[in-house]
């Protein structure tokens, strides 16, 4: 029998790595498929658990945390939807392997839900010195992200408050006289990557705050009509399907720590 020759060998053993170099993602990725499903269906959850305290409150949404509270922060709005949820499990992502602390430690006796994966849109969920936004008063709630995964630490380890949220604005969270395309405009994708690849702290651009890549090169987004998807950042921030709202709706307090 001739024995195979090192050509002969070296070809074979290119063959087996460039197939293994073709299947090795797809693996990846059908492992990851059970862990970004089970984290969707969570997100669905919470979708359905915002409209049915909107449905309870006058069609109004909840805000980050309670308006004015007498000692620090007031309850989070994971906290005023578990009459909903009946379950905190629900808040945190199984892909999610370092979920934050909602109040930045386990201890806090504030009232939350302790571990969370998930971060609400201000534009529709906000700070507790704006005031809260009427399903009512949004453009189109089934293009409208309400909630989507938060990131734990920036890429130099600062880690990120839990109890904060996110917006697609610059800046962030504009004063109610501020008017879009003049004060304060979307954020795109690329200016998004750029600034949290040198990001120090989350208020360089509060997208960042946003775990975008969840799941790959992908994250799950809920939609205020109830709805869950998984797509790309830069799908979301489409200019004539901008995902983040047609404008940013909250009016601000006259004593709100808004954006100028």
């Amino acid at each position: 029998m001739r024995r195979a020759g090192l050509s002969e060998v070296l070809a074979s053993v290119s063959v087996v790595g460039l197939t293994a170099a073709l299947i090795l993602p797809l693996v990846l990725k059908d492992r990851q498929a059970p862990a970004r499903t089970a984290c969707m269906d969570n997100m669905k959850q919470i979708g359905a658990s915002l409209l049915m305290y909107s449905a309870d409150y006058d069609g109004i949404l909840p805000r980050t945390t309670e308006e004015r509270p007498s000692r620090g922060l007031g309850a989070h709005w994971t906290y005023l939807i578990q009459p909903y949820v009946h379950s905190e499990s629900i808040f945190v992502c199984p892909a999610d392997t370092s979920p934050s602390y909602t109040y930045q430690d386990s201890g806090s006796h504030r009232r939350r839900v302790s571990l969370l994966s998930y971060i609400n849109n201000y534009a529709a969920v906000p700070a507790h010195d704006f005031y809260p936004v009427p399903v009512s008063a949004l453009t189109d709630p089934a293009s409208m992200i309400v909630i989507g995964e938060r990131r734990g630490r920036l890429p130099d380890r600062t880690e990120l408050k839990g109890w904060k949220g996110t917006s697609a604005f610059d800046p962030g969270q504009p004063c109610q006289q501020l008017v879009f395309g003049e004060d304060y405009r979307r954020t795109n994708v690329q200016q998004a990557n750029d600034v949290l690849k040198t990001a120090k702290s989350d208020k360089d651009l509060l997208i960042i705050r946003l775990n975008w890549n969840a799941h790959g090169e992908v994250s799950n987004y809920t939609f205020v009509d109830g709805h869950a998807r998984a797509q790309e950042l830069g799908r979301t921030l489409e200019p004539d399907r901008f995902e983040w709202g047609e404008r940013f709706y909250p009016r601000s307090m006259p004593d709100a720590n808004c954006d100028q």
